[in-house]
């Protein structure tokens, strides 16, 4: 004979320390990508997908876009092409072969 219903995710206390735990946890995964963010309509936007305007491979005519990979800025278009190219990170060498 059954006591009860079977519980399927434990009781309210036990959810609760789940998802206290996972909030803590979360904030140090790591974020994976580029972040894109501008100033438009006095406000700061951010964003996973760069704005229409912006391009890595030429000057930007529009408003200043940082571009970020972690915490490590890898564009900035107010920078002449130069010293932004000198942000974006190396590409490792191939291998030599034998």
């Amino acid at each position: 004979m059954r006591a009860g219903p079977r519980r399927r995710f434990g009781t309210i206390l036990e959810v609760k320390h789940r998802l206290l735990l996972l909030l803590t946890l979360l904030p140090a995964c790591p974020a994976f990508g580029q972040v894109y963010s501008w100033q438009e309509a006095g406000a700061t936007r951010f964003s996973n997908e760069a704005p229409g305007w912006y391009r890595s491979y030429e000057p930007v005519r529009g408003p200043r876009i940082l571009v970020m990979a972690g915490n490590r800025v890898i564009d900035d278009t107010s920078l002449p092409m130069a010293k932004r190219m000198a942000l974006r990170p190396k590409s490792p060498k191939p291998a030599p072969k034998r």
